[in-house]
């Protein structure tokens, strides 16, 4: 990519944050949106063609295959997206029924009053709204309280969640038992890929149509450029680069190929061991230079610490190849706009003619 090209991409801006009225607002806003994806006309096939040899942005040439990073690339991962769930939540779940389901869970407490869903808009792509995720929470006093952030792929893209944030919090000794929990994540997602002793995490490493990766790619993953969801960076409400500057606005994303490929889920659990000091697994198994344990190597230290009582446990579930060429997509879009508008500009000045001196 030329100089000048990098330049023009880093010019797309953020014109405006939306002000949303109210989720059932929200939900009507998404309905048109949806309508208005089915009838997108497809790209002229020199346009395809184009992107899939030489993508607009170089990064994604590392990143994920130029077939997925097309509108029909992306449809064909989303037909194909396991449906991996916390609570009643799942990857690729259609955003409008998303929002429904955390209206109906009560979910409707937002941090710091924030409008829902998230919502922005580019100056290159006007007339557009970009929805990219939402987030909620409620508090039942008898029993603690539930988080949910979840993220959604943006447009051109049919608008479907590509992550899940859930988060359970217990009020205190009302919560259940280390051995309980961990015991309902296996039958829930199998058996973990690794342990985190640093995080207090169980992950599970997946590829995109939600098969476990073999012990020696997730030693491979596990020694590369970083977690691919903190490469990304996810979060619905900061976002919006993805769109205005590509993927390569994330630091090392170019070379971790293993997020064109890749779906992981994360639980991190958060608990206290009566009559005792445990509450990590930390304390159960020192050796920092083992810091992730493969397999059924964690076996131990969740069995060392059964008798926990959980205060809070939060399962993270992120679809990157899904996220990672549905952002490519809604990039090309705005390179696109800046594109014409550029082009305009350089046609209006023509027909300026010269100064007159």
């Amino acid at each position: 990519m030329d100089r000048g090209r990098i330049d023009a991409i880093r010019m797309l801006t953020i014109c405006a944050a939306l002000s949303v009225p109210g989720l059932a607002g929200a939900e009507s806003v998404l309905d048109k949106l949806n309508k208005a994806l089915q009838h997108l006309p497809k790209p002229p096939a020199a346009t395809q063609a184009a992107t899939s040899s030489a993508p607009v942005n170089t990064a994604m040439s590392a990143q994920a295959p130029a077939a997925s990073a097309t509108p029909e690339g992306v449809k064909a991962l989303i037909a194909a997206t396991p449906a991996i769930s916390a609570g009643p939540f799942y990857l690729g779940m259609p955003a409008d029924k998303a929002l429904a389901q955390m209206k109906a869970s009560g979910l409707t407490v937002n941090s710091d009053n924030e409008r829902q869903p998230y919502m922005f808009q580019v100056r290159q792509v006007p007339n557009q709204t970009y929805v990219s995720g939402t987030q909620g929470s409620s508090v039942d006093t008898s029993r603690g309280s539930e988080g949910v952030e979840m993220g959604f792929a943006m447009y051109p893209n049919p608008s479907v969640v590509t992550y899940i944030d859930r988060v359970l919090r217990f009020l205190p000794d009302q919560g259940p038992t280390v051995g309980a929990t961990v015991a309902a994540l296996r039958k829930k997602y199998g058996h973990e890929s690794y342990t985190d002793l640093t995080t207090n995490k169980m992950h599970w490493v997946l590829d995109s149509r939600g098969h476990p990766w073999s012990a020696e790619k997730v030693r491979d993953y596990l020694h590369g450029p970083g977690l691919c969801e903190e490469i990304m960076g996810y979060r619905p409400r900061n976002v919006a680069p993805q769109v205005t500057m590509g993927i390569g606005t994330f630091a090392d994303v170019k070379n971790n190929a293993a997020c064109r490929d890749v779906v992981t889920i994360a639980a991190r659990i958060n608990f206290a061991v009566p009559g005792s000091n445990l509450s990590s697994i930390r304390d159960v198994d020192h050796d920092y230079s083992r810091a992730n344990l493969p397999g059924t190597a964690g076996d131990r230290v969740w069995d060392a610490v059964a008798n926990g009582v959980i205060q809070e446990v939060q399962v993270d579930i992120y679809d990157h190849a899904l996220a990672v060429n549905a952002a490519v997509v809604s990039h090309e879009v705005a390179v696109r706009g800046l594109n014409q508008q550029t082009q305009q500009q350089i046609e209006n000045a023509k027909q300026r003619g010269g100064p007159k001196l």
